[in-house]
């Protein structure tokens, strides 16, 4: 086999190559892409049972919790005051 036409396979072979990355790209950016990409983040709790949840504690940082706790309202939380936090609701 010529060296032209090992050029030309080779050539062909990355085209080809690109041509199938560039169609990847288009369906996974379209609506089917993004379902897709939804549906992952449930794919790997699938297989196992559902977890009963009997207990939830939402905790909201307002302009009252900011002053009484003299923290920053530019700047995260003092660490410290979460982890009090963890240890009381535990």
């Amino acid at each position: 086999m010529s060296l032209g036409r090992k050029l030309l396979q080779f050539k062909r072979g990355g085209l080809i190559g690109a041509a199938v990355a560039l169609l990847c790209g288009l369906i996974l950016h379209s609506e089917f892409g993004l379902n897709l990409t939804e549906r992952s983040y449930d794919y790997p709790f699938g297989p196992r049972p559902p977890i009963p949840v009997n207990e939830v504690v939402m905790v909201y940082l307002d302009e009252e919790s900011h002053k009484e706790l003299n923290q920053p309202f530019n700047a995260p939380w003092d660490r410290s005051i979460h982890a009090r936090l963890l240890e009381r609701l535990t």
